[in-house]
C-alpha cells in the first residue's frame, strides 16, 4: 500500500493572508473609509487618504500575522495544515488591522520626533505633507485601530471586545 499522504505544517499560507488585507480592495472591504465621498476640499478626507495609504504601505506586517496565526492555533489550525477550505472571520481579521493601526501610528510619531527622512523607501510624512499633517495621520491611526475593534463588539462579544480594547489602550500608553 502506498504510503499515507504527508500534511506539512505551514504558516505561509496566513502570512499572506495578512498581507492580503492591506491590498486593495480588501483594505478598503474590511474598513470602508468614512470620507470616501467627500470633496477633495475636505481636510478630514485628506488625512483619511494618508492615513490608508500609509496603512497599506510596506512593512512585515508580522502583527497582523500573529494574531491570525493566534487566532488559528486557537480554533483547530485548519490554516496550518492546508492552503484552501479554511477562512479567517472578518472581525478577526479587523482586529489583527486594528495593531497594524497602532503600530504604524507609532511610526508616524517616531519619524517625527527622530527627524527621519524616509520609511520604506519614500519620504516620510512630515516631511511630505507637514508636521501637523504628520500627527494627525498618525493619531487617525490610533482612532482607527480603537473603531475597527469597537465596532466588531457584536461579533467578538462585548467582554472580548472590551479585553482587546483595554490591551489596546495599555499599549498605546
Amino acid at each position: 500500500t502506498p504510503p499515507p499522504e504527508t500534511t506539512t505544517k505551514t504558516y505561509v499560507h496566513l502570512m499572506r493572508a495578512a498581507n492580503g488585507m492591506f491590498d486593495e480592495p480588501e483594505l478598503t472591504r474590511l474598513v470602508p473609509k468614512a470620507r470616501q465621498g467627500a470633496g477633495a476640499a475636505d481636510p478630514l478626507a485628506r488625512h483619511e487618504h494618508i492615513a490608508y495609504d500609509f496603512l497599506a504601505r510596506g512593512g512585515k506586517r508580522s502583527r497582523p500575522f500573529i494574531v491570525l496565526a493566534a487566532h488559528d492555533a486557537l480554533t483547530g489550525g485548519a490554516a496550518t495544515r492546508a492552503a484552501d477550505g479554511w477562512e479567517i472571520a472578518d472581525p478577526v481579521k479587523r482586529a489583527a488591522l486594528a495593531i497594524e493601526t497602532f503600530h504604524k501610528a507609532s511610526l508616524v510619531h517616531d519619524d517625527i520626533e527622530d527627524d527621519d527622512a524616509f520609511r520604506y523607501g519614500v519620504e516620510t510624512l512630515h516631511r511630505t505633507h507637514g508636521t501637523g499633517v504628520a500627527i494627525n495621520v498618525g493619531d487617525y491611526l490610533i482612532g482607527l485601530g480603537y473603531r475597527l475593534v469597537s465596532r466588531d463588539r457584536k461579533a467578538l462579544g462585548a467582554e472580548v471586545a472590551a479585553d482587546i480594547l483595554d490591551k489596546l489602550a495599555d499599549a498605546h500608553l
